[in-house]
């Protein structure tokens, strides 16, 4: 295509373009257009391209005409069709996309928007916030709210705003899931918000991240991601947060780190030094916070975890609590910080144990009290470480001091010098043997001793200066004596250096001293080690060489340096200042001499300085160091110096003054004096001087300066005053040009000062500038004036002369009388010079000078402040001139001088006297800054000040508001004419200013009257504040606020303003006689104030009357404002005493009580009556007679002419239906009510209407419907009855009481609540009664009264009452009254309740029953709780009537016992029969045997094998009762009573019965019972059939005996006997079972039982014992072998009765049971025990040898038993029916003892040897040989005084006995025959056998035979001895022995002659035989004896004993033999 045809192309299509939009243009403005357009614009659309098509422009107003249906836009869509181009219609398509929106009310708008927008309606809805509310309903708006939340709340960016706003809008549901989910959502937005508070920030994104995360973590993991959680305040939110949501483990989680973060932060401040108060105050704050946190924790593992941590902490290292990189081994923790920790913990810790947080006994409590007793510790530990010295080491050190070993504790506190506190370390660890301990001691001992002899030296003191006083002094050497014997285990070394110390630190005196040093000396010696006796040495030749001159101690000595501790030195030193001392002395005199002459050089005063300085140089010499030569320097300066005066010509004079001087005289003139004087008066050049002064190291150039200075003072004088000598000559220009050269600046200073010539300058030099622009200070030229004008010299004066500066203002000020400086207006004032003036005009004009005031106060105040403030004297003179200046008053502004003024009492007065011209706020300024000044001012300035200070404030604001001039005008009208200000103030009503006028002036109370009760209805009115009102109130007169205040109750009508008049009418006493009515008018405002606006009018009234308030809201029942009235007065009464007169909580309780017993009124008649008691005619009620007939009559009732008196009404027990309708019978709650107008009863229905009675003033009262009709139809409403009628129904009727006594008695009296009785309304009003005992009293009270009224009358039931209802209001009484005891404490009140609400129960079963006439009748004075008695005899007489049932349920219902109910049932059926039956109420009556706990089961000795037969039947773990339940034995009974056989066709058919009913009903009791027959009844009417049928021989009812093991017993049928051991088996004891097995002779199932249920011994024994009684025993024997012929299963059994019947001495029982068992050597002792038991004699011994015999036969059996073993059949199991066969011995080795066959021998051997001892003993018994009196005296155990039936009663000894037994029995064979070789055989036999010792048998028997004095039996024993020994040296030995003892035994009785002589001989020791002559007293032959035999230790012996004995001979033989 060309560029022609491209163009014409293009052209077209815009002149398509523009048809097209002009077709549009004319269809949409509605212009007419023909049908031709329409098609043009489909043609023209058909050819349009995408190109052309204006999205903004052309499709809008396409779519505008579709829109006025112009266009189709079905045709447009098919005309784009036609268009090749496809992107047309796409591009219209999309745009009516773009224009389709929701719309919910256009279904085809709605299908359009779903099919474009390829999305569900609802999903659209979802995502926007907004719908449709018209479309849809309201169920419909909320679920779509519930969808718009979700989705907003799951979109990937959350906007909270949009999720508030839905929420907003969402309404609550019953959707359990939209419910929680809102929980959660909620929740994760409160975390949201709450993080965004503290992030401070708005990012979205960060938003999304919180909820998000809160989404899907738990509460606490989300915050301690995004926020900070160590800020406290960040954590108490979360924490109140998370107690919020129920988050109990975060929350705890939280508050443990809170504790430990809050702890360490605390830690931070302490670590941090921070002491301030704030600080202080934060620390404290945060333990109390901690305290309570870990209190109030409830997991107490994470409590006591806490707690442990918080104890960790003291142990953290790093400096964790310090912001520092260093990092050390150190503990963070310092004392503070510990004691911080270990104080916090302690309290927690003893607050938990005191409240008993945690339970003893767990694991928790053990930790706690480790923890509390470690810390104990610590705190302990701390207190030691803290008292000692606070240094650095100890602080950085804390926690190793405190984990420091005892040893260290010990030290710390001996470095406190505390022994006390290491004695308690001592105690503590143990530690009393240790070494530091014993040290400890010692150095306590010493410090005592210290004290001692302090003590010991004062009293000598004391003594010594008071002769008179008689007292004793121990001596110092006693006192140290005593130390050292006290302390002797101490080394002398260490004594010695003890008292060195006591020596050097203790005496106060030289005498003490002295004393002291003699005892030092006594104590050493040449062991003390030489370096602590040098020392003593030392000091002790010291105090000897000083005390010579000086009485000092050694310890003055010591502390003065001026003495060394050398004697040579000491005296070498006193040497030096004797020389030194008599140099000074010539030099003195030497400086004194005035002689004529010149400075002369050769003084004799230089000689003896010379001789001073040698003295020095060679005393003091220094080693190591130069010695320095002061006084040789000294001289050669002089000397040195005084060359200035011999420059030119001799000048000495100038310091000699023409006399003989030496160089000193130059040190009285100064060097520039000198040089002033030669300069000027000797004319030398300075250039003269200038070398010989560098020389002297002297700058010359200032001393010349110093020349032309003036005396300059830099500091105050020492006369506290300036001082300035002035030059004398002035500085010629060659000086000030030679100074000029080496110094310009001080040359410039000299220049100016004296204004010299010009000096040239370089100005620009800093220091020069700097002193000029010093001179330019306005303090330099303020103080120019004093200086004469000269600013130099001015600035060189750093401190102003005082007399200078006094001369000055002298001269400057204007005098006149007063000129003393001292007195206080001594300088001219204002008021002292113009006092006669009155205006500065007036004073100019008279041409008077005048002191320039401000002038001299210029030139004081530029002195430099610290030289004026420590200046007394400037500082005066600056306040004189201050305060005259201010009493000038020309100076602008003067008064604010007197602030300046610096002494407080000038500054004081100046105010009082000037203060009336000042403005007023500079006045209350400056009196206010006086006030609170540092510096006190007297009290009565300060007092004067406050006053002044208060009046200005006042002045001031009354003269603003009354628009005066001055405040001073203002305070002379208020001191002169209050009453104005007064009445101006009255009439603004500022009460502020008033209060301020009347306290401040003092306003007279006459004047104060003119204020009104009006003012303060203004005041009230204006709503002033109270406390201001009352204030106001308080300064008025009692009198007058009294009237005031009465007329305010009478006016005022606000509440609030009523409540503040009578509050202020009670706290003022204005009443003090009627208290109580003020009090009551405040509890009646309070109540009031609980009303409605218009109700409050109704109760003006009772204002003082609050108990009527209460009575109207009960009266009315609107018991909830009832309840906030008492909510209200409640604090105001509650700690009232009771009083009738006052509204307290008692009487208000009496008022509840009082209509809460109104409300259960029954007001029904117990015992109606048919007719009336009084006549009509003389009671006059009724008008007409015909109208009381009591017949049924049609006549007309006529209304009496007067109003009955109450007396006069019809009773109610007289009528029992109503006497207007006669149609209503009167029940509980169709009530009985009485007409006021005719006094008939009538019922509630026909009493509706009230109206006004006479006699009932003006209240609407209770009339009939006759009397109210009556009354306006005949006008009755006269004279009986002038007023209104009400036509209100009872229901719609207000009660009101008011303030008329006679009214409200009238209103009491007619009260009644309409729907009584009613529990609910009583509980209701007497919610709000307290708590106390009247409530549950007045409760049972209540109860007590409905019991009356239940009772009974005449045993008939009443008509009236409906007894369930009445039970039931009853029930609910009694458990309120129940729970209130319970809350009261009242603990008879709960059971009284309880007794109550079953007696309740009781009743309404019988009321149920319709029985509560059974019940008996009580008698007036019976209690109205039917007893225990009453209801047993109602039980007994049902079960006489065998109403089982019923009387069951009355015995359970009234609590008592069921058991006699069920045992008599159950020995019914068992009586009968009834078998099954009865086992069914007899299991009721007994408990189950598992309730017992005793121990049956037999030990542990059974083993498997041997009990495995009785397994199957053994019952584990059975419990059993001790002894049988009665009703037990009264079942046996029966059972056992009656031994009649049944006939075995009944028992067939009870078993075929019994066998039917379980196969139908597999398990059921019911159907069992059902079958079970009566067999006694049964079988006695089976009998009777037989009688009857004449077979007498089939009935037989007679006992049968049985035989078992030879055993008859009665006959008991099968069936009875099986039911007895089921009885006895389930509720029996064991010993009943056993016992009824014995007692029917079944003794192996006795002992089967026993077996099964492995039964205690105690059983066996009993039974046994049993068989014993009855003669059972070898029955029993015979099942025992039947069940196991070994005996092995009863071994234990066995054993137990054989000791039993061995410990009750049965021994015949034993013996039989012995031999049963095979048991031979026990029956052989049981023999021996017959032999010897309660023999008394040998013969009777003999006479008992057969039972030796039958134990030698029984011996003989057991060693024959050895030999054989017994073949025996033997069960595995007694119920096995196979035997089994095996070889056992003959007796069970198990049961039995066995003993070998060489020990039965030797016992067979014992007893042949006892029968031949027993018949030797006999024998000599029956040779009359005392025996039994010989016994005593061998047995150890009888005494020798033993009386003869005490030897009758001992014990014979056998061979059977002891060991000493047979030792006795030896010595009686020996002693008791007649010769001693009858007896001796037998003796040496027992001996040998028995291997005794025989030199205990012979020396008993020696002694036995030496008391009866036979001398030759003794030698007989002897002999015989030896002839049975080996003559051996034992046997010689043994012989000795018995001789020594026999001889001792014969001496004791005073034996002598030949035969004890022989005895001796007999003996073959010597030693022993010397000792027998010693005991025979025998000396001389035991001392020739001795001597032969040279034994010297006895020859002593001897002679001792020869001195006791008083034989002089032996003492004289032995000089003869010289030994």
């Amino acid at each position: 295509m060309n560029f022609s045809e491209q163009f014409w192309l293009q052209l077209l299509k815009y002149q398509a373009m523009g048809e097209l939009q002009c077709l549009i243009n004319t269809i949409s403005s509605n212009k007419e257009f023909l049908p031709t357009h329409i098609k043009r614009f489909y043609h023209l659309l058909s050819q349009i391209a995408i190109d052309e098509i204006d999205k903004d422009n052309l499709l809008p107003k396409i779519y505008s005409v579709i829109k006025h249906k112009a266009v189709r836009k079905d045709l447009m869509f098919i005309a784009l069709l036609v268009n090749n181009d496809k992107k047309v219609i796409s591009g219209f398509i999309d745009y009516e996309k773009s224009l389709i929106k929701l719309d919910l009310t256009d279904p085809m708008l709605l299908y359009d928007y779903c099919l474009f927008t390829n999305k569900h309606w609802v999903l659209d809805i979802a995502q926007n916030d907004t719908t449709q509310n018209s479309v849809f309903t309201q169920n419909a708006l909320t679920i779509f709210s519930y969808l718009q939340l979700i989705y907003r709340t799951n979109e990937q960016h959350i906007n909270l705003k949009s999720i508030y706003d839905i929420l907003g809008k969402v309404q609550p549901s019953s959707n359990e899931f939209m419910n929680r989910y809102m929980q959660y959502l909620n929740k994760a937005l409160d975390i949201v918000q709450l993080c965004k508070k503290y992030l401070e920030s708005e990012n979205d994104s960060q938003v999304s991240e919180i909820y998000y995360y809160a989404s899907n973590n738990v509460i606490l993991n989300v915050f301690s991601k995004f926020l900070d959680l160590r800020s406290f305040n960040i954590c108490e939110e979360i924490l109140f947060k998370l107690n919020n949501y129920n988050a109990t483990i975060e929350s705890e989680i939280l508050t443990a780190f809170l504790v430990m973060h809050t702890v360490l932060h605390c830690l931070e401040l302490c670590k941090n030094n921070i002491v301030n108060n704030n600080n202080k105050d934060e620390i404290s704050e945060r333990i109390n916070q901690i305290k309570l946190k870990l209190i109030n924790m409830k997991n107490r593992t994470l409590q006591i975890e806490l707690l442990e941590n918080i104890f960790a902490l003291l142990f953290l290292q790093g400096q964790l609590l310090t912001i520092t990189s260093e990092t050390t081994s150190n503990f963070d923790c310092s004392e503070k910080e510990v004691r911080l920790i270990l104080m916090l913990l302690k309290s927690v810790c003893d607050e938990m144990k005191r409240k008993n947080l945690i339970d003893k006994g767990i694991d928790e409590f053990i930790r706690l009290t480790k923890l509390n007793k470690i810390i104990t510790d610590g705190l302990w530990r701390l207190e030691i470480i803290t008292d000692s010295n606070n240094s650095g080491k100890l602080q950085t050190n804390i926690i190793k001091y405190l984990l420091a070993p005892p040893e260290a504790l010990i030290h710390l506190s001996l470095k406190q010098n505390n022994f006390n506190k290491a004695d308690q370390v001592i105690q503590i660890f143990n530690l009393q043997d240790s070494q530091i301990a014993s040290e400890i001691n010692y150095n306590a001992n010493f410090i005592n001793l210290k004290q001692k002899l302090r003590k010991t030296f004062r009293m000598q003191q004391i003594k010594k200066e008071n002769a008179e006083i008689n007292m004793e002094v121990q001596s110092i050497g006693d006192v140290v004596e005593d130390y050292f014997i006290s302390n002797a285990n101490v080394d002398d070394n260490f004594n010695f250096l003890n008292l060195i110390d006591l020596l050097v630190t203790l005496p106060m005196s030289f005498i003490e001293c002295n004393e002291l040093l003699e005892i030092t000396y006594a104590y050493s010696n040449a062991n003390t080690e030489t370096q602590y006796l040098n020392f003593f040495k030392t000091i002790s030749d010291v105090f000897t060489e000083i005390n010579t001159r000086y009485p000092l101690s050694i310890k003055d000595i010591l502390c003065d340096t001026q003495f060394d501790l050398n004697a040579e030195q000491c005296q070498l030193k006193e040497s030096f200042f004797s020389q030194l001392a008599h140099l000074c002395d010539i030099f003195y005199k030497q400086s004194s001499y005035s002689n004529d002459g010149i400075l002369n050089e050769k003084h004799p005063i230089h000689k003896t300085y010379i001789k001073l300085h040698q003295l020095f140089f060679s005393h003091y010499v220094y080693e190591g160091k130069e010695q320095i030569k002061y006084l040789q320097r000294l001289f050669n300066y002089l000397k040195g110096f005084s060359k200035v005066l011999y420059i030119e010509h001799n000048n000495s004079d100038i310091i000699s003054h023409n006399k003989n001087t030496s160089f000193f005289e130059i040190l009285d003139m100064g060097r520039s004096e000198v040089l002033e004087k030669l300069i000027f008066d000797k004319n030398l050049d300075i250039g003269d001087f200038e070398q010989l002064f560098l020389k002297l190291k002297l700058d010359l150039i200032y001393h010349v300066a110093a020349i032309f200075f003036p005396n300059i003072s830099l500091t105050k004088s020492k006369d506290n005053c300036l001082s300035e000598r002035k030059p004398a000559r002035d500085p010629n220009r060659q000086i000030i040009l030679y100074i000029q050269k080496r110094n310009w600046l001080l040359a410039y200073i000299l220049n100016e000062m004296y204004n010299g010539d010009e000096f040239k300058l370089d100005l620009s030099e800093v220091r020069v500038k700097t002193f000029i622009n010093y001179l330019k200070l306005t303090s330099v030229q303020k103080l120019r004036p004093l200086y004469d004008n000269n600013q130099v010299i001015t600035s060189l004066h750093h401190i102003v002369n005082l007399p200078q500066l006094k001369s000055y203002i002298d001269e400057h000020t204007v005098k006149y009388e007063v000129e003393d400086f001292d007195h206080p207006n001594f300088l001219l004032g204002s008021q002292a010079s113009t006092e006669s003036l009155e205006t500065a005009e007036e004073i100019f004009e008279g041409g008077l000078t005048m002191t320039n005031w401000k002038h001299l106060f210029d030139i004081i105040d530029n002195i430099p402040q610290k030289d004026l403030l420590h200046n007394a004297e400037l500082i005066k003179l600056h306040d004189m001139i201050l305060t005259e200046l201010v009493g000038d008053c020309f100076e602008i502004d003067y008064f604010k001088y007197a602030q300046l003024i610096i002494d407080d009492y000038l500054r004081c007065q100046c105010i009082f006297n000037n203060h009336t011209t000042w403005p007023g706020d500079f006045c209350i300024n400056i009196m206010k800054s006086e006030l609170s000044r540092f510096s006190a001012i007297d009290e009565e300035s300060k007092t004067r000040f406050k006053i002044l200070c208060k009046k200005i404030e006042l002045c001031e604001k009354i003269r603003q508001m009354l628009m005066k001039d001055t405040w001073f005008e203002v305070l002379l009208l208020c001191n002169e004419k209050p009453y104005e200000i007064l009445h101006s103030l009255l009439n603004t009503v500022q009460i502020d200013f008033l209060l301020q006028f009347i306290d401040t002036f003092e306003v007279d109370t006459e004047v104060l009257e003119a204020i009104d009760e009006n003012y303060f209805v203004t005041l009230f009115d204006s709503s002033v504040n109270y406390s201001t009102i009352e204030e106001l109130l308080q300064e008025l007169s009692a009198e007058h606020l009294t009237a005031i205040c009465c007329n305010l109750l009478t006016m005022l009508k606000k509440l609030e303003h009523l409540n503040f008049v009578v509050n202020f009418m009670a706290n003022s006493n204005l009443t003090d006689d009627n208290n109580s009515t003020i009090r009551d008018i405040k509890i009646s405002l309070k109540m009031i104030s609980c009303f409605t606006t218009i109700e409050q009018e109704y109760l003006w009234c009772l204002i003082s009357d609050p108990t009527a308030i209460i009575e109207i809201l009960i009266m009315n029942t609107k018991l909830e404002k009832l309840g906030e009235v008492l909510d209200q007065v409640r604090p105001y009464i509650q700690n009232c005493e009771f009083d009738e007169s006052k509204l307290s909580v008692e009487k208000i309780d009496e008022i509840l009580r009082c209509y809460a017993e109104k409300s259960l009124e029954f007001r029904v008649v117990l015992r109606p009556e048919s007719k009336f008691v009084k006549s009509p005619e003389s009671s006059k009620l009724l008008q007409s007679l015909d109208s009381i007939n009591f017949i049924n009559t049609t006549k007309y009732f006529v209304m009496p002419e007067t109003v009955p008196k109450k007396s006069e009404w019809v009773e109610n027990f007289e009528v029992t239906e109503c006497m207007c309708c006669i149609q209503t019978t009167f029940s509980m709650f169709n009530r009985r009510h009485h007409c006021r107008r005719c006094g008939r009863v009538i019922c509630g229905a026909c009493s509706l209407k009230r109206m006004q009675v006479l006699t009932y003033e003006d209240i609407p009262v209770r009339v009939c419907l006759d009397c109210f009709e009556q009354s306006h139809i005949n006008g009755a409403c006269t004279s009986s009855s002038k007023s209104e009628v009400s036509q209100r129904s009872l229901s719609h009727d207000y009660w009101l009481l008011t303030n008329d006594a006679a009214h409200n008695q009238i209103i009491r009296e007619e009260f009644s609540f309409e729907y009584a009785p009613s529990v609910s309304l009583c509980l209701a009003i007497l919610k709000y009664h307290s708590k106390t005992e009247e409530y549950p009293k007045f409760l049972l009270n209540q109860c007590d009264g409905m019991l009356r009224l239940l009772q009974p009358v005449n045993s008939s039931a009443m008509e009236e009452i409906d007894y369930l209802l009445v039970i039931k209001m009853l029930k609910s009484l009694a458990v309120a009254a129940k729970m209130l005891s319970a809350q009261c404490m009242l603990q008879w009140g709960t059971s009284l309740a309880d007794r109550i609400l079953s007696q309740a129960d009781l009743l309404e079963l019988l009321a149920e029953r319709d029985c509560l006439h059974l019940i008996p009748t009580p008698t007036p004075n019976q209690i109205c709780y039917i007893d225990a008695n009453t209801l047993r005899r109602l039980r007994d007489k049902l079960l006489e009537r065998e109403q089982w049932n019923l009387s069951l349920e009355v015995s359970t219902k009234a609590g008592l016992d069921n058991t006699g109910v069920f045992a008599a049932w159950g020995k019914s059926y068992l009586k009968a029969g009834s078998l099954l039956k009865a086992r069914e109420k007899f299991q009721r009556c007994f408990e189950k045997a598992a309730h017992y706990d005793t121990s049956t089961e037999l030990s542990s000795s059974f083993s498997s094998m041997q009990l495995s037969c009785y397994r199957t039947k053994t019952l584990n773990s059975e419990n059993r009762p001790m002894k049988n339940p009665p009703l037990l034995n009264e079942i046996l009974n029966i059972l056992e009573s009656n031994p009649t056989r049944i006939d075995p066709r009944i028992l067939k058919d009870v078993k075929n019965c019994t066998m039917s009913s379980s196969t139908c009903s597999l398990n059921s009791s019911a159907t069992s019972m059902q079958n079970d027959p009566a067999i006694f009844i049964l079988n006695k009417l089976k009998n009777l059939n037989r009688i009857v049928a004449g077979n007498y021989d089939a009935y037989t009812d007679t006992t049968v005996s049985t035989t078992i093991l030879n055993i008859s017993k009665p006959y008991l049928e099968p069936l009875f006997y099986e039911e007895c051991l089921y009885y006895l088996n389930k509720y029996g004891s064991h010993a009943s079972v056993l016992e009824f097995y014995i007692r029917h002779g079944r003794f192996c199932e006795c002992l089967k039982y026993m077996l099964e249920h492995r039964l205690s011994s105690d059983y066996f024994i009993e039974i046994y014992m049993l068989c014993l009684r009855e003669n059972y025993v070898n029955a029993i024997h015979e099942a025992m072998s039947m069940i196991d012929s070994t005996l092995d299963i009863w071994k234990d059994y066995l054993k137990h009765i054989c000791r039993y019947l061995e410990k009750q001495s049965n021994l015949n029982s034993l013996y039989q049971l012995q031999q049963f068992m095979g048991d031979f050597i026990r029956a052989a002792l049981t023999c021996i025990k017959f032999y010897k038991d309660d023999a008394v004699t040998y013969t009777e011994l003999t006479l008992r040898v057969d039972y030796l015999h039958k134990a030698q036969e029984h011996l003989q059996q057991e060693l024959d038993q050895e030999q054989w073993v017994e073949v025996a059949s033997v069960r595995k199991s007694i119920f096995d029916e196979q035997e089994s066969f095996e070889a056992k011995g003959i007796a069970n080795s198990s049961l039995v003892m066995k003993v070998d066959s060489k020990n039965i021998d030797k016992h067979i051997n014992t007893i042949s040897r006892q029968i031949q001892v027993a018949k030797f003993l006999a024998d000599c018994e029956s040779s009359a040989t005392p025996i039994l009196q010989v016994l005593p005296d061998i047995l150890p155990f009888i005494n020798e005084d033993a009386s003869s039936e005490e030897i009758n009663k001992i014990k014979i000894p056998t061979l059977f006995g002891s060991y000493y037994e047979r030792v006795q029995l030896a010595v009686l064979a020996i002693v008791c025959g007649n010769n001693v070789d009858d007896g001796f055989t037998i003796a040496f036999s027992i001996i040998n056998d028995h291997k005794l010792n025989p030199v205990k048998v012979y020396c008993q028997a020696g002694k036995q035979l030496a008391k009866s004095g036979r001398y030759n039996a003794i030698a007989q024993l002897v002999s015989c001895i030896k002839c049975n020994g080996n003559n051996n040296t034992a046997v010689t030995d043994m012989c000795d022995e018995m001789l020594v003892l026999a001889i001792q035994t014969l001496t004791k009785a005073n034996a002598t002659g030949p035969q004890l002589d022989g005895l001796i001989k007999l003996i073959t020791d010597r030693a022993a035989k010397i000792s027998a002559y010693i005991e025979s007293k025998q000396l001389k032959t035991a001392y020739l004896l001795a001597v032969k035999h040279k034994r010297m230790g006895d020859i002593r012996r001897i002679l001792r004993e020869s001195e006791l004995l008083n034989q002089p001979n032996i003492k004289a033989l032995n000089s003869t033999y010289n030994i």
